[in-house]
């Protein structure tokens, strides 16, 4: 299983409601680190390929 931080993720990503629920879809976790604006996002690799995939086609600037 990977983890990846997630730092003000909610605010760097104007679809964020959409990409959440894009994430849990996938399987894999996507939790709040405390009470912080910071993020983590564990599960395997498949599963963020598939992560990758939808974020892509939202089309954010970075």
């Amino acid at each position: 299983m990977l983890d990846i931080q997630l730092n003000s993720f909610v605010r760097r990503i104007d679809k964020a409601n959409e990409l959440k629920a894009q994430i849990k879809s996938s399987g894999a976790k996507l939790s709040r680190k405390g009470r912080s604006r910071n993020w983590r996002l564990q599960g395997t690799w498949p599963q963020f390929q598939i992560i990758i995939q939808q974020a892509q086609s939202f089309e954010e600037p970075s």
